[in-house]
C-alpha cells in the first residue's frame, strides 16, 4: 500500500487516453535514488499518480510486484592467491594468480586488482606497492573473476641512505659517483661534496660559502658562490641498494 514513507523512483510512463475497458502497457527504465535506504522493497507502479484525472475510485491505482527487490552496494572480496615464488629480489618480476568475487547482490563495476608486499597481513599504509595490477570486468551479484599478471619488485633506497659510491674522476681522483640525485635529498639540507665544491640545497645568501654550489644547467655546468666551475667528479642516476661501485 503505497504511504508517505515510499520511495518515488526517477522515471515514469506516459498513459494515452483511455476509452472505458481500454487497456495501455508498456516498459520503462526507472532509476533508485542514490539517496535511497539500503532494504528490500517491492515495486508499485501508480496510475495517475498526480491526480490528473477525475476518477470514480482512486484507491486502486497502485499495484505491487510480486517479487521484491533488494537495494543495496556490490561487495568485491578477493577470495584467494595463487601460489608465490620463495624470494624475489628488488627490481625482479614475479606471476600471481588471484581470484575476485562479488559477494553481494547487485553487479559491481569495472575495477583493478593491485598488489602490495605486507609484513603483517593487514593493509595499510607502510605496505608496498608492487608495479602492475589487473583489469577485472564488471561483475553480476555472486559472479566470480580469476586472473594472471606479472608484477615488479620496486627497487627502494635504505632507510636514511643516500646512496653514493665514489666514481673515478678525470685527474685520476675520486668525486661524487652514482646515487647523487639532488632531488631525493630534503629542501634546504642537499649538502654533499663535489670536486673541490660543496653542493648546497636551497640556502640564504648569508649561509653561503665562498665555492658553493648553488645552481647546475643540463649541460653539468655549476654556478658557484662568486664563480663559474665544473665539478671534477660525475653525478650518475642512482641504481638501488645493492648497485656496486661504479
Amino acid at each position: 500500500m503505497k504511504d508517505a514513507g515510499d520511495v518515488l523512483l526517477i522515471g515514469y510512463r506516459s498513459v494515452p487516453i483511455l476509452t472505458g475497458g481500454a487497456v495501455s502497457i508498456g516498459p520503462r527504465t526507472v532509476v533508485v535514488p542514490a539517496t535511497t535506504a539500503l532494504g528490500t522493497y517491492r515495486l508499485l507502479a501508480c496510475a495517475d499518480d498526480l491526480l490528473a484525472v477525475k476518477e470514480s475510485d482512486d484507491t486502486n491505482n497502485c499495484v505491487a510486484s510480486a517479487a521484491a527487490v533488494r537495494v543495496d552496494w556490490p561487495d568485491l572480496a578477493a577470495t584467494a592467491l595463487g601460489s608465490l615464488p620463495a624470494g624475489a629480489a628488488p627490481g625482479t618480476s614475479f606471476s600471481v594468480t588471484d581470484t575476485v568475487q562479488n559477494a553481494g547482490a547487485v553487479s559491481a563495476g569495472a575495477s583493478l586488482v593491485r598488489y602490495y608486499f605486507s609484513l603483517d597481513a593487514v593493509k595499510d599504509p607502510g605496505d608496498v606497492l608492487l608495479t602492475g595490477y589487473r583489469s577485472v570486468p564488471i561483475l553480476a551479484g555472486g559472479a566470480i573473476s580469476s586472473g594472471t599478471r606479472t608484477v615488479t619488485v620496486r627497487r627502494r633506497r635504505r632507510p636514511g641512505a643516500i646512496g653514493c659510491w665514489p666514481a673515478r674522476t678525470a685527474g685520476g681522483g675520486e668525486g661524487v659517483g652514482r646515487g647523487e640525485q639532488l632531488r631525493g635529498l630534503g629542501r634546504g639540507d642537499r649538502r654533499r661534496l663535489a670536486g673541490s665544491g660543496r653542493v648546497v640545497g636551497r640556502q640564504s645568501a648569508r649561509d653561503r660559502r665562498p665555492g658553493d654550489v648553488v645552481s647546475r644547467d643540463r649541460h653539468g655546468t655549476e654556478r658557484r658562490d662568486g664563480q663559474r666551475g665544473r665539478v671534477a667528479g660525475t653525478l650518475l642516476p642512482f641504481a638501488g641498494r645493492d648497485e656496486g661501485r661504479g
